[in-house]
């Protein structure tokens, strides 16, 4: 057993005990989840493979129309990319992608959902990835996939579309998100990695976790910093 589970154990066990409320718990995918990012590799693996029929598809296009226009542009312009492809094709890749860059997991995180898991509550994975991208995942760190809420658009008659379907999950739309998905259940858990994460770990009534497994001097590792800064100023649990 993780030091990590110990003190979650430790915080959650009488409340989880005693209690008749039915609680959810967050966490964020990429970096919280596992250390690598699999919403980025399954782009990667879709443009390596000419899933698409432009060269304009690129992880050039994605950074430029962040850099012109928004982050929450370029988060939905990846997942509308796949209009008109079957969802179960898009799956498909997905799980393919998962075996040319096979997820690393953090274990003491997975610990901790097996252990909500074993008492009742439902665990969600709040993501600003494609949905689609994510769910063939879900096993890996005992998730059920229904409850993987990411960016996503309408699905007609098994075709994925451009329409979207708000809130984007992402910074302020992750709690937002998870809950519309649950009627506003109370969150007894959230964790996230980067500063992006900090609306949805502070809508936790419960416990809050940061986690810190980026490499060091990219601009994500500084944005993990920034969530640290605040989880040790809140005293909130920490991984790194």
């Amino acid at each position: 057993m993780s030091s990590l589970l110990k003190q979650v154990k430790n915080e959650l066990d009488p409340i989880l005990k005693n209690t008749e409320k039915n609680y959810v718990a967050a966490f964020d995918a990429d970096g919280t989840c596992w250390s690598s990012d699999v919403g980025r590799d399954f782009f990667t693996y879709e443009v390596e493979s000419q899933k698409f029929n432009s060269d304009s598809v690129s992880w050039k296009q994605f950074n430029e129309i962040e850099k012109n226009q928004s982050i929450d542009e370029a988060l939905w312009w990846v997942c509308q990319i796949h209009d008109g492809f079957l969802e179960q094709d898009v799956l498909t890749w997905a799980r393919e992608a998962l075996e040319a860059y096979p997820p690393q997991i953090i274990e003491p995180v997975h610990e901790v959902i097996q252990y909500l898991n074993e008492n009742n509550v439902e665990v969600y994975i709040v993501t600003a990835s494609v949905k689609w991208a994510i769910q063939p995942a879900a096993h890996l760190i005992s998730v059920d996939p229904t409850h993987i809420l990411g960016v996503e658009t309408q699905v007609i008659d098994g075709k994925i579309t451009s329409i979207r379907k708000p809130p984007l999950t992402w910074d302020k739309g992750k709690p937002e998100a998870l809950n519309k998905h649950t009627g506003g259940k109370p969150i007894i858990f959230a964790a996230g990695n980067s500063f992006a994460d900090f609306p949805l770990l502070e809508s936790s009534e419960g416990l809050k976790l940061a986690v810190h497994k980026s490499e060091v001097g990219t601009n994500l590792e500084l944005s993990e910093r920034r969530l640290q800064a605040k989880a040790k100023e809140n005293n909130w649990l920490m991984l790194s």
